[in-house]
């Protein structure tokens, strides 16, 4: 299993969205199962998410996935 952070492109900004894995891999495809996602985003984008969640193209387009975890330390 590859794990992923997910970032949504917000103008010039990369804001941390949460963290998934790689579930299928094609040719032209990559399907991300989203294991969580930030309590910051939650608050702070929660009209990104609904409009995720209804597969809004341009807001799908957006997000940005890369390969390796982010952590915070507390």
């Amino acid at each position: 299993m590859a794990c992923v952070s997910i970032f949504y492109y917000d103008e010039s900004l990369e804001v941390e969205m949460g963290r998934g894995y790689v579930k299928n891999i094609q040719d032209k495809f990559m399907q991300v199962e989203l294991l969580n996602v930030s309590d910051d985003f939650q608050v702070n984008y929660g009209n990104i998410l609904l409009r995720i969640e209804s597969n809004d193209v341009t807001i799908l387009q957006k997000i940005i996935i890369k390969s390796y975890i982010t952590y915070t330390v507390n």
